[in-house]
């Protein structure tokens, strides 16, 4: 069975950043509009070789609709020239706590150390897909 897609689409992204530089320390903010709606349709003949059935047609809907709004604010700080500490907040409907530090050991190599914390509450299940969440995270990077 085939189906002819007929896609409406329409997608906008608006995306702003400003940065400020202040001694051995950057300070940005920033923010992101994502709109989405979709109304999509999919037609089906069913059955067209069945004898005797005639032809049949369905057409399958494929709609959504999503607005997503996120600000943030972000510090870096170089301590030296081989190590920088950065923080972040982030608000997506949900909030967002972020803690790094970075150390370039060589020329080649760099490590990083994150932890973040995350809260979600989500109003359409009653509260049971809420969860605080920690998490840890670190890298060691080699350029060559």
């Amino acid at each position: 069975m085939r189906s002819l897609p007929e896609i409406d689409e329409i997608r906008n992204r608006v995306l702003a950043d400003l940065k400020h530089p202040v001694g051995r320390s950057d300070f940005g903010i920033g923010l992101r509009l994502d709109m989405a709606d979709m109304d999509n349709k999919f037609k089906e003949r069913r059955t067209p070789e069945a004898a005797g059935v005639g032809n049949r047609y369905v057409t399958r809907p494929d709609v959504f609709e999503s607005d997503m709004f996120n600000v943030r604010a972000f510090t870096e700080t170089r301590i030296n020239d081989q190590t920088l500490l950065t923080s972040g907040y982030s608000y997506t409907r949900m909030d967002t706590d972020n803690v790094g530090i970075t150390r370039k050991f060589s020329k080649a190599v760099r490590g990083s150390l994150s932890y973040g914390f995350f809260r979600h509450r989500d109003e359409t299940s009653g509260g049971f897909d809420n969860y605080d969440a920690h998490l840890v995270f670190s890298t060691i990077t080699y350029r060559f």
